[in-house]
């Protein structure tokens, strides 16, 4: 019968140390981003946030480089998505009363920036909002099949009033996020 050995291997007393520095993946060329490319292809359609908007491109000549902008003050989702003959308020492309989806076909528009909401959530209150934004949504798709479409948030408000307060912009916004 073997005998056994008196004394047991040790362990190694250091662990093995990570390699300091991390492997790279490989990368893909960069391609240079073409800002002017980029917003010339661009429209921003909005309420009174976007006139102020398009007010700075109007001083300021080389911002946004030739994006469009449709605008009205007091615009929102609900008069976006109504016929534009009977809507109270609309916005205009080439000095014609249009549905964005119109506007944005008729420019060919390969991206647009939407700011729309508080004139809604005020009024309809959210979950009517949001419901609006979806068939704004399906009325651009329509038109604009691949069409890039970017919903900004709504702005904080210096002065709340009623349910149009900071409080429930807040929640709009998470609702606007999740749609």
């Amino acid at each position: 019968k073997p005998t056994e050995p008196t004394t047991r291997p040790t362990e190694p007393t250091t662990q093995p140390t990570e390699p300091t520095t991390q492997p790279t993946e490989p990368t893909e060329p960069t391609v240079p981003f073409d800002e002017e490319k980029f917003f010339s292809e661009s429209v921003f359609i909005g309420d009174s946030v976007t006139l102020g908007l398009q007010n700075y491109c109007g001083r300021n000549k080389s911002a946004l480089h030739g994006a469009k902008i449709l605008c009205a003050g007091s615009y929102a989702v609900r008069f976006a998505i109504a016929n534009p003959n009977t809507a109270e308020i609309t916005i205009k492309y080439q000095g014609n009363k249009v549905r964005p989806e119109d506007a944005l076909a008729a420019i060919g528009a390969k991206r647009v920036f939407i700011m729309l909401g508080l004139n809604d959530i005020g009024l309809l209150g959210i979950d009517k909002t949001i419901t609006n934004w979806g068939t704004l949504v399906k009325n651009i798709r329509a038109k604009c099949p691949d069409i890039e479409i970017y919903i900004q948030s709504g702005t904080p408000l210096y002065k709340g009033k009623g349910s149009l307060n900071n409080t429930n912009m807040d929640k709009y916004n998470v609702k606007l996020q999740q749609f």
